[in-house]
């Protein structure tokens, strides 16, 4: 190749040398020249430059190439090694926390750990300063912030010496977690600061929501070659303002009055997502969402079935088996139960952690267990929650829809009291099949009135509202009543005195509904009777049955028990004066009982002060 330049670079310099004697004769033999038919120099000069400039052009293009190439190949031996220097420094280590990610077209397992310290080292944010990088969370900015004099971690002697700080900001910012749905949570700004001290340990503040009504607090990272630990909180804060993070999602907020304060300890373990709660909720009042309308509210079920339905009696045993079975503490909290709430997170954090680790390819009676397993899951939903579910906010499984029914539900509980609520949750929930509330079930499936039902009658409904349809599916499938629940239900049924309790368990080993003891059961059996038919014939019952509200109770104990249910809870009458009747009759009855003995003497006292908290609640 260089031989051939130089024959090219030596032909061009003699066509050069002459063209230029060309050029100095042409004055002097331009005639002769023509004449004797020899070319002149405006035709042979163009020749010579256009050919000496295309063997230029061809010298600097392969040159050009050349380092084209060299600086291709460089590049790539470089992106060659670094991939290898990455993968290497990624391999991880037998017992780390490891995750498979692709890598090309290949996909390699990669220590976690290392990872987690590469992208929070200072040369990868300073790469990333200033950039904005599309996440599946959402469009996220890193900003570099000098730390300040003053500041965790800064210099007192010059402000050059204070480590970095960068602010990490996501808005709008989404994720989503198992425990609350399929559907994404989505924040109106997520922002925190990161700083690294002098151990590698990881630390900074974070805001939640927009200024001035944003949350802020104080996060820290601790990573271990097994895991990695977040922890957050805040002390405290106004909850107005924690609902105001999730924005949109909330219509209600634009009218709602929000009052309290809320603070918050977080720990969030890698891999496993373990997340751990502590939450502390102090003065929580709701006020502008309109529930005072249902204080003189006339229930109508679903199909347009309206009247004053939770006007009529629904008994002594059935209201307290609902409280027993769906939140034992309805008449302590204000609306919500925070320790439930607390223990149902966890409770369905282990039940997606199960879900997640299914084979798909289990069939059988272990897919069975498992779905029944998900099914007993704890909840955490108060009876007012369930009535602002029924009433305003549907059962969609979402964040959003369980923050709407939180404000509703402490709503309702201060304007109607717990009487009320009670009540119409009682006249309205669903019992399965479309039967709507409790007198349509029990007329459906034990054929008497919900006044009329003894306490296993009473529990076994109760039993049911979970999920009544898989319930009694269940039941006419297996032909056996869940024990097991209907027991729980007995043993949390207050007041009632412990002989009778145990009593009751005792009828309950062989008490089943009249319809289950058919020869063959169908689950046509129970679909038969339509919601609003009520049955003629008594039921017939497997065992020892129960004393029936009808009879005498067993002694002046029971008597004042009644008395106490019926002006304690009060949810048989509509308002006030009529509680503070039936209450007042009840507790006659019990004082005239308690003429004979000491014991029911004390009972009917009992009953008397009840009949008087009935009468002043609302």
């Amino acid at each position: 190749m260089s031989g051939r330049l130089k024959r090219w670079a030596g032909w061009a310099r003699a066509h050069a040398h002459a063209g230029a004697g060309v050029s100095a004769g042409a004055s002097i033999a331009g005639p002769a020249v023509a004449n004797l038919g020899l070319p002149s120099i405006s035709q042979f000069a163009p020749q010579v430059f256009s050919r000496l400039a295309s063997h230029r052009f061809a010298r600097w293009a392969l040159r050009c190439l050349v380092w084209i190439a060299v600086l291709g190949a460089a590049l790539l031996a470089c992106a060659t090694a670094l991939a290898i220097g990455v993968a290497v420094i990624l391999r991880p280590a037998p017992g780390e926390w490891t995750e498979t990610v692709p890598w090309g077209r290949w996909q390699r397992d990669v220590s976690m750990p290392t990872l987690l310290r590469m992208a929070t080292h200072p040369f990868t944010l300073s790469v990333l300063a200033g950039r904005r990088l599309d996440t599946p969370f959402g469009a996220v900015q890193v900003v570099e912030e000098p730390a300040t004099l003053g500041q965790p971690g800064g210099s007192v002697d010059s402000a050059d010496s204070a480590p970095r700080r960068w602010r990490i900001a996501c808005a709008p910012c989404a994720f989503e977690r198992r425990e609350l749905g399929r559907e994404r949570i989505v924040l109106s700004r997520v922002a925190f600061t990161l700083e690294r001290d002098r151990h590698m340990k990881l630390h900074g503040s974070f805001t939640l929501g927009e200024a001035p009504n944003a949350v802020t607090g104080r996060w820290s990272a601790r990573i271990e070659p097994d895991q990695a630990e977040l922890a957050f909180g805040f002390r405290d804060a106004p909850l107005a303002h924690a609902f105001g993070v999730f924005g949109a999602a909330i219509p209600e907020l634009k009218r709602t009055r929000i009052e309290g304060r809320i603070g918050l300890i977080a720990r969030l373990r890698l891999p496993s997502r373990e997340l751990i709660l502590k939450p502390r909720i102090d003065g929580f009042s709701v006020s502008g969402l309109g529930t005072e309308a249902l204080l003189g509210a006339a229930p109508a079920c679903a199909g347009g079935h309206a009247g004053r339905s939770s006007d009529k009696p629904f008994g002594t045993w059935l209201p307290r088996a609902v409280v027993a079975a769906e939140d034992q503490r309805f008449h302590e909290h204000a609306g919500f139960d925070m320790a439930e709430i607390v223990a149902a997170w966890a409770g369905r954090q282990r039940a997606a952690d199960r879900a997640g680790d299914a084979s798909p390819g289990v069939v059988g009676d272990e897919r069975g267990e498992r779905a029944q397993r998900a099914e007993l899951a704890r909840g955490a939903s108060t009876l007012s929650q369930q009535l602002a579910k029924l009433l305003y906010t549907g059962d969609r499984p979402s964040h959003a829809r369980k923050l709407r029914e939180l404000l509703y539900a402490v709503e309702l509980d201060r304007t109607l009291g717990k009487a009320r609520v009670l009540n119409l949750y009682l006249a309205i929930a669903p019992w399965g099949d479309g039967r709507c509330g409790a007198h349509a079930a029990s007329q459906a499936l034990l054929g008497k009135p919900a006044a009329a039902l003894s306490p296993v009658e009473a529990a076994w409904l109760a039993s049911l509202l979970r999920n009544p349809d898989a319930a009694l599916a269940r039941m006419v499938r297996t032909g056996e009543v869940d024990v097991r629940r209907v027991g729980h239900i007995i043993d949390g049924l207050r007041p009632m005195p412990l002989a009778r309790r145990l009593a009751a368990q005792h009828t309950l080993d062989t008490w089943r509904p009249d319809w289950l003891g058919a020869p063959t059961p169908r689950p046509q059996a129970v679909r038969a009777m339509p919601s609003g038919a009520t049955s003629t014939a008594a039921p017939r019952w497997h065992g020892a049955p129960d004393a029936g509200p009808g009879e005498a109770p067993a002694d002046a104990a029971d008597e004042a028990d009644t008395a106490l249910a019926a002006a304690g809870v009060a949810i048989n009458v509509a308002s006030a004066t009529t509680a503070a009747t039936a209450a007042t009759a009840t507790a006659a009855t019990a004082a005239t009982a308690a003429t004979t003995t000491t014991t029911a003497a004390t009972a009917a006292t009992a009953a008397a002060s009840a009949a008087t908290t009935a009468a002043a609640a609302p």
